[in-house]
């Protein structure tokens, strides 16, 4: 499905990023009209709630809307035009995924097992509640409940259109950007974040992006063969989102690969998230 994702994206005049590894928070980061984090599953469900709550910092950090991408559930398929919500992310078919990208927000949301339509309760003018409910065959207190609401059956609400003779379904946006969860972090990202950074943890590919005035791209490894390795990766992954790589690293080396590199123990003595930045920003240039 990756490929097929790539291909409608960059149609769209979207650039794509793909990570190293499979397991990371994201399959596709793609950059265009928005910066969109795209996870893929042929089963939504296989999409746990940790993995949400990266996705949504990463989102949250870089300013992305995090989306996820899928075909089925166990009960049923996705079907176009309609958003399923996990974890408070938006999962949509990728026919979905074209229709957004020209342009065309989706109407339909899945709820609790039913098709539900969000609707405009200030629009519910011009016929009298009894009128209206003699229309969609329901009590007054089910209008009532409309207005209050402001959410319905997706087909009482086409019904309701043509009573009114006026839209009043609204279309789902799902160009929002989350708020951050908050992480219980360890080693050195700990120490980053009492410096002053905030970290949205990553895992795989890079363990994370850290933000203070500029953002960080870092990735930790334990050997210089391994941070060579991953060199062009994290450097595309900084390009990509528009700040510094950064190798963490017990070496005497003050770059690898192009990539500055600096110890836990000076990120334990910097005094403040700027002091390190400094840092980064001297040994890039260097």
């Amino acid at each position: 499905m990756i490929e097929q994702l790539i291909h409608i994206l960059e149609r769209a005049g979207y650039r794509c990023f793909v990570p190293l590894e499979k397991k990371s928070c994201f399959d596709i980061a793609a950059k265009g009209e928005k910066l969109l984090l795209i996870k893929i599953f042929s089963n939504i469900d296989s999409f746990r709630e940790s993995q949400a709550n990266g996705l949504k910092s990463l989102a949250a950090m870089a300013g992305a809307i995090p989306l996820v991408i899928g075909k089925k559930s166990k009960s049923y398929v996705l079907e176009p035009g309609m958003v399923y919500d996990r974890y408070g992310i938006a999962a949509i078919s990728p026919g979905t995924l074209q229709a957004v990208l020209d342009g065309k927000m989706p109407k339909k949301r899945f709820y609790k097992g039913r098709t539900v339509a969000e609707i405009d309760a200030s629009k519910l003018t011009g016929i009298s509640p009894t009128e209206l409910a003699k229309g969609l065959h329901v009590t007054r207190e089910a209008i009532y409940a409309y207005r209050q609401v402001g959410k319905m059956d997706f087909e009482k609400a086409k019904k309701m259109e043509t009573l009114l003779d006026k839209s009043i379904i609204k279309k789902i946006n799902l160009f929002r950007v989350p708020a951050a969860p908050q992480h219980a972090l360890s080693g050195y990202l700990e120490e980053m974040q009492k410096l002053g950074f905030k970290i949205a943890p990553v895992h795989r590919g890079f363990d994370a992006l850290a933000s203070e005035k500029e953002m960080l791209v870092v990735d930790a490894e334990r050997s210089e063969i391994y941070a060579k390795r991953k060199s062009n990766f994290v450097k595309g992954a900084a390009g990509f989102f528009g700040g510094h790589p950064l190798i963490v690293m017990e070496t005497s080396k003050h770059d690898v690969g192009g990539i500055p590199v600096v110890s836990r123990n000076e990120i334990q003595h910097s005094e403040s998230a700027e002091g390190l930045l400094d840092l980064v920003k001297k040994r890039e240039k260097a």
